[in-house]
């Protein structure tokens, strides 16, 4: 056998095992790889369904979304509406009832300005009344005070001549009957002394 010969089956022998074992790793990896493709193609197609999944929620979720909002938008504009008319009804009711404080406020003002002319003249005539009593008193207590005056002057003078009598019986002898009729006229005259003091005290 030559050279060439023996290389050759040298290298069989070395390199041809190696490129079967290197075949059937390829092979391994094919399948391998095929397996791969094949999750990948089936994760592929759950992902397409779940984006056409996701795509029909976000459209429904859109819709409901709009829905929403156009209700929120009639809710809005309802209530809207709602206030001004209820505004609107405040704004009357606040109004009638200023025009109804301002007629009880005017009502209330007339009927004082009446009662305070009313009152003014009451105290008008009644100051007149208490003027004129004032006066008849002032004119009474004068007069009661002169007739006082007098009746003390009267009883001054019969003290004055009661005490010349009584001088007089001194200097001589009294009757029995004379003395009794001088105690009895003092004690009138005390009695008529303490009825002057009376009346002038009322």
């Amino acid at each position: 056998m030559d050279t060439k010969a023996a290389i050759l089956e040298a290298f069989k022998e070395l390199i041809v095992p190696e490129l079967k074992s290197v075949t059937q790793r390829l092979e391994k990896l094919e399948t391998a790889v095929g397996l791969t493709n094949k999750r990948l193609d089936d994760m592929n197609t759950r992902l397409m369904d779940q984006s056409r999944r996701i795509d029909e929620v976000r459209a429904e979720l859109v819709g409901m979304v709009e829905k929403t909002n156009e209700r929120i938008d009639r809710a809005h504009a309802d209530l809207d509406k709602k206030n001004d008319e209820l505004r609107t009804e405040f704004l009357g009711i606040i109004g009638k009832t200023n025009e109804r404080i301002d007629r009880v406020h005017a009502d209330l003002i007339q009927r004082n300005d009446g009662l305070r002319a009313e009152l003014v003249e009451m105290i008008g005539k009644t100051n007149e009344r208490i003027d004129r009593v004032h006066a008849d008193l002032i004119q009474r207590n004068d007069k009661t005070r002169a007739e006082f005056h007098a009746q003390m002057d009267a009883f001054q003078t019969r003290m004055d001549a009661f005490q010349t009598r009584m001088d007089t019986l001194y200097q001589v002898v009294v009757k029995r009957d004379e003395h009794a009729k001088l105690v009895q006229e003092m004690m009138s005259l005390a009695q008529r002394i303490e009825r002057l003091e009376k009346s002038i005290k009322v």
